[in-house]
């Protein structure tokens, strides 16, 4: 009970909310490597994320 109760609360603290900072972070993608915020400093990014859950 104890861990999903943890599990659950690392999950909340997580969501990014309008005015935060993005984490930094890198990434291999099909058009390349991704170094964020690094590859975009002084521009305007939207960040999406399309959530998929498997039953």
């Amino acid at each position: 009970m104890a861990t999903q109760k943890a599990g659950a609360q690392r999950r909340k603290n997580r969501n990014l909310k309008i005015g935060d900072k993005a984490p930094k972070f890198e990434a291999q993608t099909t058009r390349g490597e991704v170094n964020f915020p690094g590859d975009y400093q002084g521009k305007w990014v939207k960040i999406a994320s399309q959530l998929v859950f498997f039953a």
